[in-house]
């Protein structure tokens, strides 16, 4: 009876997984047992020492880890990954990974999320844009640090007891992140469900929330904003 492999194209990604004994055949041969793949609940592709400094660029095969719970995968030189089988990933760390889209929306157990720049000394760095987190109402924990291309994060729907978010950036340049949320009011005045919520600015850094960052202009919420009396002349 042949045994059922998974693929693994990157050399460095199945020298981490020997490393860690999860590729239990111990050969760099392009492939593990997929049932290697299915015991695994943890996995740390950082500190596994390669030989050569080099960074991991492709986790094709990643897609068999059905049963990970926790991914720690920063500081290599990804472009893209496919995380859609993950669907029981409660951690996930990918710090400096030179992304510039992610698809979490099949990890909705994820708890943890750490995915922007540990240095702007070096990279690779990730350098994403928008980050739709709407489908990770579990959050607990978001680490976009680092990251000055990020202007929009979507947290519609999270159902968390608390939410920590760490925006900005060691060189305090300047950003505004717009935070999508099913209330921006209430937000804004940090009311419930929203007054465990607690993001951290850097100095010359700011946040707001909107019911629609994609159509959203301004930096306030319209319905808190009253001018009185109405009409005014100065």
């Amino acid at each position: 009876t042949k045994a059922q492999v998974t693929l693994i194209p990157d050399s460095d990604f199945e020298k981490a997984l020997i490393y860690w004994t999860i590729d239990t055949d111990g050969i760099v041969n392009g492939q593990i047992l997929t049932a290697d793949a299915h015991n695994a609940i943890n996995l740390d592709l950082n500190g596994v020492p390669l030989g050569h400094g080099g960074y991991v660029m492709d986790l094709s095969g990643i897609e068999g880890f059905v049963n990970l719970e926790h991914f720690r995968a920063y500081y290599n030189n990804l472009n893209t990954v496919n995380l859609s089988t993950l669907t029981k990933l409660k951690t996930l760390f990918f710090t400096s990974s030179n992304l510039s889209t992610i698809d979490l929306s099949a990890n909705t157990e994820l708890e943890k999320l750490t995915i922007g720049n540990g240095s702007l000394d070096f990279g690779p760095f990730n350098k994403l844009k928008s980050l739709d987190l709407s489908n990770n109402n579990k959050l607990k924990y978001i680490d976009v640090y680092n990251m000055p291309t990020l202007e929009y994060i979507n947290l519609r729907n999270n159902t968390a007891d608390s939410l920590y978010i760490l925006l900005g950036n060691e060189n305090n340049y300047p950003y505004s992140v717009c935070i999508d949320v099913d209330n921006p009011v209430a937000a804004t005045n940090g009311t419930a469900t929203y007054d465990t919520w607690t993001i951290t600015n850097t100095q010359n850094g700011t946040h707001f929330f909107s019911a629609n960052c994609a159509l959203s202009v301004e930096k306030f919420v319209n319905e808190n904003f009253k001018i009185y009396p109405n009409p005014v002349t100065d």
